[in-house]
Protein backbone atom coordinates (compact mmCIF):
# COMPACT_ATOMS: atom_id res chain seq x y z
CA UNK A 1 0.00 0.00 0.00
CA UNK A 2 1.77 3.36 -1.07
CA UNK A 3 1.71 5.98 1.33
CA UNK A 4 -0.61 8.45 -0.65
CA UNK A 5 -3.56 5.87 0.01
CA UNK A 6 -2.49 5.21 3.65
CA UNK A 7 -2.23 8.77 4.27
CA UNK A 8 -5.81 9.13 2.19
CA UNK A 9 -7.63 6.48 4.58
CA UNK A 10 -6.07 8.05 7.67
CA UNK A 11 -7.75 11.63 6.81
CA UNK A 12 -11.38 10.37 5.92
CA UNK A 13 -11.23 7.56 8.60
CA UNK A 14 -9.87 9.71 11.52
CA UNK A 15 -9.11 13.30 11.32
CA UNK A 16 -11.79 13.86 9.01
CA UNK A 17 -14.83 12.19 10.25
CA UNK A 18 -13.83 12.36 14.46
CA UNK A 19 -12.52 16.43 14.00
CA UNK A 20 -13.64 18.57 10.74
CA UNK A 21 -17.18 17.29 10.16
CA UNK A 22 -17.70 17.08 13.73
CA UNK A 23 -16.80 20.91 14.06
CA UNK A 24 -18.60 21.82 11.02
CA UNK A 25 -21.96 20.16 12.25
CA UNK A 26 -21.47 21.67 15.54
CA UNK A 27 -20.23 24.94 14.02
CA UNK A 28 -22.98 25.68 11.50
CA UNK A 29 -25.96 24.01 13.68
CA UNK A 30 -24.63 26.62 16.40
CA UNK A 31 -26.60 29.18 13.84
CA UNK A 32 -29.28 27.19 12.30
CA UNK A 33 -27.50 26.92 9.50
CA UNK A 34 -27.13 24.12 7.30
CA UNK A 35 -23.99 22.81 6.01
CA UNK A 36 -22.59 20.65 2.52
CA UNK A 37 -20.15 18.49 1.91
CA UNK A 38 -20.73 17.85 -1.69
CA UNK A 39 -17.32 16.22 -2.44
CA UNK A 40 -18.08 13.19 0.59
CA UNK A 41 -21.00 12.36 -2.16
CA UNK A 42 -20.79 8.87 -2.30
CA UNK A 43 -20.73 8.54 -6.10
CA UNK A 44 -17.69 10.44 -6.25
CA UNK A 45 -15.65 9.04 -3.90
CA UNK A 46 -16.38 5.46 -5.13
CA UNK A 47 -15.04 6.99 -7.95
CA UNK A 48 -12.10 8.44 -6.55
CA UNK A 49 -11.08 6.16 -4.35
CA UNK A 50 -10.27 2.77 -6.47
CA UNK A 51 -7.51 5.17 -8.47
CA UNK A 52 -6.57 7.35 -6.17
CA UNK A 53 -2.79 7.94 -7.64
CA UNK A 54 -4.01 8.05 -11.27
CA UNK A 55 -5.79 11.20 -10.44
CA UNK A 56 -3.20 12.95 -8.91
CA UNK A 57 0.07 14.55 -9.76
Amino acid sequence: MSSVIKMMESDMFGYLTDDNLCKLDRTSMSVSLESRVPFLDPRIVNLVLPNPQNLMR
